[in-house]
């Protein structure tokens, strides 16, 4: 899997171990399911960094060493921003999804699994529907 650049849409977990780089290669993440590992050693060791929720995981997105963006069933959103400890973002649907972008710990946009988009600008704290592209007006 390769690492995904800022603002890049994550990985997706289909059925496998789903890795998720940071622009700092020596930071990963690992997700299994409803596990989550982080190494900071290029992946030679992983450790175990509980998130709270039992729910899969589908999707992630790294943009920096001490950030990572996780997404899932049931509209599931965490976010760490020191690389240890989750908070559980309120999500601005119930559906799953099944993607994410970001820039950093305060700027994402999340996919539900029928293709809508929701962004935040405040780490999750609110979210505005986006405007899909083919939806939107050419300008002339």
């Amino acid at each position: 899997t390769t690492a995904p650049s800022a603002g890049a849409p994550a990985q997706r977990f289909e059925g496998k171990i789903l890795e998720i780089r940071a622009p700092d290669p020596a930071t990963r993440w690992r997700i299994t399911g409803a596990q989550v590992e982080r190494s900071i050693d290029a992946g030679t060791t992983w450790t175990s960094v509980p998130t709270g929720v039992s729910v899969e995981i589908l999707a992630g997105v790294a943009p920096s060493a001490s950030i990572c963006w996780l997404v899932g069933r049931g509209g599931v959103v965490l976010l760490t921003t020191d690389g240890a400890t989750w908070q559980r973002v309120t999500a601005p649907d119930t559906t799953d999804l099944s993607a994410i972008r970001a820039t950093d710990g305060r700027n994402a946009t999340v996919t539900t699994v029928d293709g809508r988009e929701f962004a935040t600008t405040d780490a999750g704290r609110t979210w505005i529907r986006r405007e899909l592209q083919e939806n939107r007006p050419a300008s002339f």
